[in-house]
C-alpha cells in the first residue's frame, strides 16, 4: 500500500533517527501494521532499507542514500 506523500515524508525523516516501527506508529498514529506496510511499499519502491535486527528480535530500517522517487 503506497503511503500518503505527507506519511512517505515523515517516515523517511524518522527513519535517519534510527526508531522503531513502534515509535514510528506512536509518532505517525498510526497502528504498527500500517507502518510495515508502508515501509514495505518504500523498500519495494528502493526508498528504505530493511535488515533484521541484529541485537533481537524485530528489523532495522534507514533511508537509502540514494533514494528515487516513492
Amino acid at each position: 500500500m503506497k503511503p500518503p506523500p505527507d506519511v512517505r515524508d515523515r517516515l523517511l525523516a524518522l527513519a535517519s533517527e534510527g526508531v522503531t516501527k513502534e515509535d514510528a506508529a506512536a509518532a505517525l498514529g498510526l497502528e504498527v501494521r500500517a507502518v510495515w506496510r508502508y515501509l514495505m511499499w518504500l523498500r519495494d519502491a528502493g526508498a528504505v532499507h530493511l535488515e533484521a535486527a541484529e541485537d533481537g528480535p524485530g528489523i532495522e530500517w534507514w533511508a537509502n542514500e540514494n533514494q528515487r522517487n516513492a
